[in-house]
């Protein structure tokens, strides 16, 4: 079985507010699973999670006054 966590708890593994990791979701960044069971709760694979937590390299981007320059 997958490891499913709550918005909840991915929020607070994350550090950020609940709102944040919905809107996320809403943005589709975070897809999102619900039990048949329980079809009002969302849970978020902390596997999708930690994917998003990654540090990524940014590409630095000049001013454009100073890339025509």
């Amino acid at each position: 079985m997958t490891d499913l966590i709550s918005q909840s708890e991915a929020a607070r593994i994350a550090g950020v507010n609940r709102a944040t990791i919905h809107r996320r979701i809403a943005e589709g960044v975070i897809p999102v699973y619900r039990s048949d069971l329980d079809r009002k709760t969302r849970y978020i694979r902390r596997s999708d999670l930690e994917r998003l937590m990654t540090i990524k390299p940014v590409e630095e981007q000049r001013p454009a006054a100073a890339v025509a320059a």
